[in-house]
């Protein structure tokens, strides 16, 4: 399978003041991830630009070419691929690690001048090994290798930490997005049902997928197989919705949720997913328009911290052509032309606009050069 070898960092159990919330301790990959067998010199030997992963998983590993060209469920599932309580990193993990760099001051520099060498375009002495493999496809492309830049790449500006938040490749994240209707007409945004990470009883995780297509198609997490062993309340997700990766032969798709038992969740009568693996995340719908007084590709003033259900989220609440310096000027884009799902840091030519904080609602079904993910760990 090739370099299995997987980097992570233990966040521990963290009170954010900001936002008067007690998070879970939780893993969190050190690097954007890679394929099993890349090389310096090789970044996509495993699966092709834009193929699905399969079984194939991500590896956090430095100096070896991210894995990019990867649309949002594939990335759902190269995460879960690594095994169980392994995800996509969550918006909430996200901005956990964005606000606790805020506040200790030590929010991540990172590759995003786009020169050769790769470096900060504000601490220009800042510099990373280039990805040669990527500057050969293109020369006009200078993007990092991760975990080769300095220490102030890292979110606590320390070798032991989480690098490349800022710079290199924007990176998908699972429970933040613009579904439907109530986003395209309100920009009201769908959200993790709950900033629960544990293990057996988060939003989210992989089971198995019978009776689709039938009167009650099951989402089953008991333990068994690569099923995840889940703990919920009953109904607690009623009436929420449930996105599945591998749904519409891996492009991903939105179901309701009818029932909610300790280990099932059961989807409307003749929704038809596809029997089988699931790799998924449950949703509620936040009736307040985040794109109200914005322009796509603004920058950020303020979050929505006063907002209860958006503040772990570290969503833009306001934002204008300069931005704060309190969130490093960072950018905020979205679309309301298409079901999108959120990315966040930034690419390696977004130059100072890119930060922990930038943030990009875009289509969900995207994969191309700036794209790429990280994965995390429920204990």
């Amino acid at each position: 399978m090739g370099h299995l070898n997987n980097y992570s960092v233990l966040f521990p159990p963290w009170y954010c003041p900001t936002w008067s919330l007690q998070f879970d301790a939780f893993k969190v990959d050190r690097y954007i991830n890679s394929q099993p067998n890349s090389r310096p010199d090789q970044g996509s030997p495993d699966v092709a630009h834009s193929g699905v992963p399969g079984l194939i998983p991500g590896v956090s590993r430095a100096g070896v070419p991210v894995w990019d060209y990867i649309t949002f469920p594939s990335a759902m599932i190269a995460a879960a691929n690594k095994g169980k309580g392994w995800h996509l990193m969550t918006a909430v993990e996200w901005a956990i690690l964005a606000e606790w760099s805020r506040l200790n001051g030590t929010m991540p520099h990172g590759g995003n001048a786009n020169t050769n060498p790769p470096a900060d375009v504000t601490y220009t002495s800042e510099v990373a090994q280039l990805d040669a493999h990527l500057h050969g496809e293109n020369a006009a492309y200078h993007r990092a290798l991760p975990g080769t830049g300095p220490n102030t790449w890292a979110h606590n500006h320390k070798e032991n930490g989480v690098w490349d938040l800022q710079g290199l490749t924007w990176q998908w994240l699972m429970g933040l997005a613009g579904v439907g209707t109530d986003w395209t007409a309100n920009g009201y945004p769908r959200i993790l049902a709950k900033t629960d990470l544990k293990y057996g009883t988060s939003a989210f995780g992989r089971g198995t997928i019978s009776g689709s297509g039938g009167a009650t198609p099951t989402l089953t997490c008991d333990g068994a197989g690569v099923n995840w062993l889940k703990a919920w309340t009953a109904d607690e997700f009623n009436t929420m919705y449930i996105y599945i990766a591998e749904a519409a032969a891996g492009a991903g798709a939105w179901y309701t949720i009818t029932d909610t038992t300790a280990t099932t969740i059961i989807l409307t009568a003749a929704d038809a997913p596809g029997n089988g693996t699931a790799t998924f995340y449950v949703a509620k719908v936040i009736s307040h328009d985040i794109t109200a007084g914005m322009t796509s590709g603004h920058n950020i003033l303020t979050l929505e911290d006063a907002n209860a259900d958006l503040k772990p989220f570290a969503i833009p609440a306001t934002a204008d052509a300069t931005g704060s310096n309190t969130y490093g000027k960072d950018i905020y884009y979205y679309s309301k032309g298409a079901e999108t799902a959120a990315r966040r840091g930034g690419s390696f030519y977004n130059v100072a606009s890119a930060g922990v904080f930038a943030l990009d609602l875009t289509s969900r079904g995207d994969a191309n050069i700036d794209l790429s993910f990280r994965a995390c760990k429920c204990l």
